[in-house]
C-alpha cells in the first residue's frame, strides 16, 4: 500500500509538471508574433494560392494586426487592408469565441462573372457560439459582376450566433450617395432564414432637399 502511495504521488507530482510546462508554453505562444506568422502561412499554404497575407504585428493573447489578407477564387476577389483584432480567449472555456474588437482599415469584394444564378447558402450555422462586441470597417467598396459598385463607410456591427439565431444587436453604414442606415434583429441560422428586424434610414439624394428619416419593421423569411 505505501508503494501504491508514493507511486500515485509521483505520478500525480509528474502530471502536474506537465501541465506546468504546457501551461507555460501556451502562454509563450500567445504573447508571441511568430507564432500568428506561423498560423497565417499554415492557411497560405494549405488555400493552393488563393490566400495571401501581408506582415504581422502583435500577438494571439494581446491582440495582433495584419497589413493585408487577399482571397481570390473563381467566383470573387476579397482584399482586407489593415486587419486589426483583439478577442479574449479565456471565453473558449466557455465554448464561446469572443472578439472584443475587429477594425479593418478598407475591404474590396470583387464578384465575378458566373452562370450560376445567387442562392442563399444552406446554413449560417457555427460550430461554436460566437460574440463579436464590435467590429468596424472604414471603407466597404463592392464591385458586382457587371461593374456596378457599392460604397459604404463607417460601417459598424454588434452581433452574436448562438445555436439557432444570429442576434444583431447593432447594424449601421454610410453611402456618400443614399445616405445612412442602422439595423437591430434577429436572424435564424439555417434556411428558410427567419427574420425580426428593424431599420432606421436617413436617405441622400443628389440634388434633393433633405429627406426625412424613414423607420421600417420586416418580419418573415429571407427565402
Amino acid at each position: 500500500l505505501r508503494l501504491l502511495r508514493t507511486l500515485a504521488r509521483v505520478v500525480g507530482i509528474t502530471l502536474a509538471v506537465l501541465l506546468l510546462v504546457c501551461a507555460g508554453a501556451v502562454w509563450w505562444v500567445g504573447q508571441t508574433t511568430s507564432f500568428v506568422r506561423w498560423a497565417l502561412d499554415r492557411a497560405v499554404a494549405t488555400s493552393d494560392g488563393a490566400l495571401e497575407a501581408g506582415a504581422v504585428q502583435g500577438s494571439l493573447a494581446g491582440g495582433f494586426r495584419i497589413a493585408s489578407l487577399h482571397w481570390r477564387d473563381a467566383s470573387r476577389q476579397v482584399q482586407l487592408r489593415d486587419l486589426g483584432v483583439q478577442w479574449r480567449p479565456t471565453d473558449l472555456l466557455r465554448r464561446q469565441l469572443r472578439f472584443t474588437r475587429i477594425e479593418i482599415g478598407s475591404v474590396e469584394l470583387r464578384m465575378q462573372p458566373s452562370d450560376e444564378p445567387a442562392a442563399l447558402p444552406p446554413s449560417l450555422r457555427l460550430p461554436v457560439a460566437l460574440r463579436i462586441d464590435a467590429l468596424g470597417i472604414g471603407r466597404l467598396n463592392v464591385v458586382t459582376a457587371t461593374g456596378d459598385e457599392v460604397l459604404l463607410e463607417k460601417v459598424a456591427l454588434a452581433a452574436r450566433h448562438r445555436i439557432g439565431s444570429w442576434r444583431i444587436e447593432h447594424l449601421s453604414a454610410v453611402s456618400p450617395r443614399w445616405g445612412e442606415a442602422s439595423l437591430r434583429g434577429l436572424l435564424g441560422d439555417q434556411a428558410p432564414y427567419a427574420l425580426e428586424a428593424s431599420a432606421w434610414l436617413r436617405p441622400r439624394l443628389e440634388g434633393r432637399p433633405a429627406l426625412p428619416p424613414v423607420s421600417v419593421l420586416a418580419d418573415g423569411t429571407l427565402e
